[in-house]
């Protein structure tokens, strides 16, 4: 999390314009990110403390994502082939091959892809994780 995400996390009525205009001017030098200028008019300047507790926002992978987000997805990750390997395999129920060919969009919750996913090696964790870059994927 950035010096500004947990500066507007404190005092989330700030906005871009308060830092673009330099009412409030942060750097980042050897030092690293500080607070360089706080001229804000109403708000006095987060104290060490504040910023120290300011918690990352817990990210919740969404239950749907299109299958052209997730294979892209599997892909950056490196777990593609993995996951082929599986589909394609002899043994893999034909109910689980269909879903991974034809799916237009995949659920998170699905039965083919906890299949898929667990004889890969993946874990749910990384699942999630998938889940959450799939979604930021404009495919």
């Amino acid at each position: 999390m950035t010096l500004i995400e947990k500066i507007i996390a404190i005092y989330p009525s700030l906005a871009t314009f308060d830092f673009a205009s330099g009412v409030i001017t942060v750097v980042n030098d050897e030092d690293g990110e500080r607070i360089s200028v706080w001229d804000h008019p109403e708000l006095p300047t987060p104290t060490a403390d504040q910023l120290g507790n300011v918690e990352e926002p817990v990210v919740l992978p969404p239950s749907q994502v299109t299958a052209a987000q997730g294979g892209i997805a599997l892909i950056q990750a490196g777990l593609m082939d993995s996951v082929q390997q599986v589909a394609d395999a002899q043994e893999t129920p034909a109910e689980v091959k269909w879903a991974w060919q034809r799916a237009q969009d995949w659920q998170r919750d699905s039965a083919a892809l906890a299949y898929l996913s667990q004889r890969a090696g993946i874990s749910d964790e990384q699942m999630d994780d998938l889940f959450i870059a799939a979604i930021q994927i404009q495919a």
